[in-house]
């Protein structure tokens, strides 16, 4: 690049998230990050997830706004580290974890550790975290949905015995009126931080720049401007 000029960042996000003019946190924080390290020149962009996830590990796209750690994402993105090698929880962009949904009177709960009254499968949505957590915990999954919506109303015709979403998107959910005949369990499930990763490519052809990004986010997300749109 020539001598002053801005290195561009090509970063996807989940359109979930909505439009940059939705003015949803993680777009505040990358924002205001942005601010921080004036030589990038950040191009964030709404994507399907699952695509996001995929594009990015090729190279495709630089970074993605907001991805939980998983080995199987590690193999082809990186996240923000410890000189120890560990994962470096206070460069994240924030902590968050699932609820979980199930029909109005149903009988499925979580204690804490485990499921408890569970009967039948756990909707997610393909791509995410989630599903991992499920599985774990001893339950049968489905994912074999189009959208979150088309998950509700499984969930509502009795097919699913409940559903994890994310704490964002569930209150997207109830500021939609889309939970009618639905009902929340306490407490929330797999609280855990959420990055911006970088592609490999990106991380050897400007292993500088993506340090002073992880810097940023982590010094952004404790700014007066940022902090009141996480509460």
């Amino acid at each position: 690049l020539p001598p002053g000029a801005r290195v561009p960042v090509r970063i996807c996000y989940n359109e979930q998230l909505g439009p940059r003019e939705a003015r949803h946190f993680s777009l505040l924080l990358m924002d205001a990050a942005g601010q921080l390290v004036p030589e990038a020149r950040l191009q964030l962009e709404p994507v399907p997830w699952l695509r996001c996830l995929l594009q990015a590990s090729r190279g495709e796209y630089d970074g993605i706004l907001g991805a939980s750690f998983t080995p199987e994402r590690a193999v082809d993105l990186l996240y923000p580290r410890t000189d120890a090698g560990t994962l470096d929880a206070t460069r994240r962009m924030f902590s968050q974890g699932y609820r979980l949904l199930r029909p109005l009177g149903g009988s499925l709960g979580w204690d804490g550790r485990s499921f408890t009254g569970l009967q039948g499968a756990i909707g997610v949505e393909r791509g995410y975290s989630a599903m991992n957590f499920a599985l774990e915990h001893g339950a049968l999954v489905d994912e074999n949905h189009p959208d979150v919506y088309a998950m509700l109303a499984k969930l509502r015709a009795g097919r699913l015995a409940g559903v994890l979403v994310s704490q964002p998107l569930l209150a997207s959910l109830r500021a939609e009126g889309a939970l009618d005949g639905i009902e929340e369990v306490h407490p929330p499930l797999d609280e855990k931080p959420y990055f911006l990763v970088f592609s490999h490519a990106f991380g050897t052809a400007r292993p500088l720049l993506v340090e002073r990004l992880w810097q940023a986010v982590a010094l952004a997300r404790e700014s007066p401007s940022v902090r009141p749109a996480a509460a």
